[in-house]
């Protein structure tokens, strides 16, 4: 299980819906807002290590929302989505990776799995410590 805190924003009730299901039953905790302007105001008050976003929302689009996500939580692991190919306006707005909404079930899990897994190797304490060579001798 993850303590993961993880914000969905998307204007569309059933995909929400799906991803709260999908992450909560990988033991993520996951938070939903329906537009741009609601998650940059529950942003302010609460930091989440990922934001997972969709372009095409009313008020403001993805790629502004990314924007300001960055803003405020510079090292939050930002997820694009959309139906359509928006990809490079994703990445040029901060966000850490692009996701087809096509491909988004199968891969989304994995994407974070990976961010978790490679965030977790840089904090070990053994990553600081310098490694022993054993020059063809015994200790």
């Amino acid at each position: 299980m993850s303590s993961e805190s993880i914000l969905v924003i998307d204007d569309d009730k059933i995909t929400r819906d799906v991803l709260r299901a999908l992450l909560g039953s990988e033991g993520f905790i996951v938070s939903c807002c329906e537009d741009g302007i609601s998650a940059i105001d529950l942003i302010k008050k609460k930091s989440f290590e990922i934001v997972i976003t969709d372009y095409k929302m009313p008020e403001m689009n993805g790629d502004e929302v990314t924007r300001v996500v960055r803003h405020h939580c510079p090292d939050a692991f930002i997820i694009g989505f959309s139906i359509d190919v928006k990809d490079q306006a994703f990445i040029r707005a901060g966000a850490n990776v692009f996701i087809s909404k096509h491909d988004l079930a199968q891969k989304l899990i994995p994407v974070i799995n990976d961010r978790i897994r490679h965030r977790r190797a840089l904090e070990s304490p053994d990553r600081l410590q310098p490694r022993r060579r054993n020059h063809g001798t015994t200790p």
